[in-house]
């Protein structure tokens, strides 16, 4: 948990935290319905994530991000959601108003 990947690999501006934890996912259906979900977090940067999702979220809904585990806490929306094994790996951007604190170190 917490282990950093390897940036020479990566093309991102933001180094990425793999394996942090559970987050719960709070939003409105399309029919105006309050859902929720936990999710887990397979890696996160400071302007996006990527989760493991049970059930699908369409893209572009609006989430509320919440995890005291890895201390996140805000809103994100969907930028994709992808067949993932019996899952689905949902990328989502962080949106303005999330704290985020880098998990410790184990």
């Amino acid at each position: 948990m917490g282990a950093e990947v390897d940036m020479a690999a990566e093309k991102r501006l933001f180094t990425r935290v793999a394996g942090t934890g559970k987050v719960k996912l709070h939003w409105k259906s399309p029919q105006g319905f309050t859902c929720q979900q936990v999710a887990a977090c397979l890696d996160i940067l400071r302007r996006g994530a990527k989760l493991e999702l049970r059930s699908a979220i369409p893209l572009g809904t609006i989430l509320q991000l919440e995890s005291r585990e890895i201390r996140i806490a805000g809103v994100a929306y969907v930028r994709h959601c992808k067949p993932k094994g019996m899952r689905l790996a949902c990328g989502v951007g962080i949106l303005g108003g999330v704290e985020w604190g880098r998990p410790a170190a184990p």
